[in-house]
């Protein structure tokens, strides 16, 4: 039998196989696991604060129209706006003519 010296691996800078930085350590995907757990709250929170302000303009805009709406009274309604007018009316000119 012959006796094979087995020799470790000397630590050399090598390729991580997540992320293909290349590392000494094997700290390497912890750090970008870390990095984008933090990105991935910051757009979470970044997406549900721009919701609830969303919601808040919504929100103020419907209070001021039924304010709005209180305020002409009871029985007195708003005149139909000017897009409802024309969808009353068949549009004539708008098909072709046949030959």
């Amino acid at each position: 039998m012959v006796n094979v010296r087995v020799v470790g691996r000397p630590d050399y800078p090598r390729k991580c196989f997540g992320c293909g930085e290349w590392w000494s350590s094997g700290a390497c995907c912890s750090i970008h696991k870390s990095k984008a757990k933090k990105a991935r709250e910051k757009t979470l929170s970044d997406q549900f604060e721009a919701k609830r302000a969303k919601n808040k303009a919504s929100r103020e805009r419907k209070i001021a129209r039924r304010e709005e709406r209180l305020a002409q009274g009871p029985g007195e309604r708003a005149p139909p706006t000017a897009a409802a007018a024309p969808a009353s009316q068949p549009a004539q000119g708008s098909k072709k003519a046949k030959k």
